[in-house]
């Protein structure tokens, strides 16, 4: 875990955990690149799981070839990605930052379902960015990680 403070390649500036996962931890970051200008991002750190450098290897190729297609990708619902890198053994995705909630906190903290109305909405959404992941060209995206946790609802 990083702690608060923390600054990694001398521009990121860690405030804070926005949320932890099975293979990855999000932090919220300030980035001193801009003179005068508050810009805030999520940097995803990804754990590095295993000795073997081929392992590693592999993963960092893959994280290269997802930063290269996520950069390419224009949708007001998908976060922009600024930069990746490498260091200390885990590889470091910086993000655009959603300002909102998780779907799967919103659920439990109402303790109910949503209405109807509700659901149907956030059920399109969803949808509507699969939709345009899988008529990409010249191969369609597709995108394995579909739940709750990973579907984040806006602060209006």
């Amino acid at each position: 875990m990083l702690k608060p403070g923390t600054v990694l390649r001398g521009r990121y500036h860690v405030l804070d955990v926005l949320g932890i996962g099975g293979m990855s931890t999000v932090y919220r970051t300030r980035n001193f690149r801009f003179l005068g200008v508050d810009r805030l991002c999520a940097v995803k750190v990804m754990f590095d799981l295993g000795d073997d450098a081929r392992v590693r290897q592999m993963r960092l190729v893959h994280v290269q070839r997802e930063a290269a297609l996520m950069a390419t990708l224009l949708h007001p619902a998908i976060p922009r990605i600024y930069d990746f890198f490498e260091a200390q053994g885990s590889i470091y995705q910086v993000l655009e930052l959603i300002l909102g909630n998780d779907l799967e906190s919103l659920l439990a903290q109402r303790g109910e379902p949503f209405s109807e109305p509700t659901l149907l909405q956030r059920s399109l959404e969803p949808c509507e960015i699969l939709r345009y992941l899988h008529v990409q060209q010249p191969e369609p995206n597709i995108f394995r990680d579909l739940k709750p946790s990973n579907i984040m609802i806006l602060v209006d």
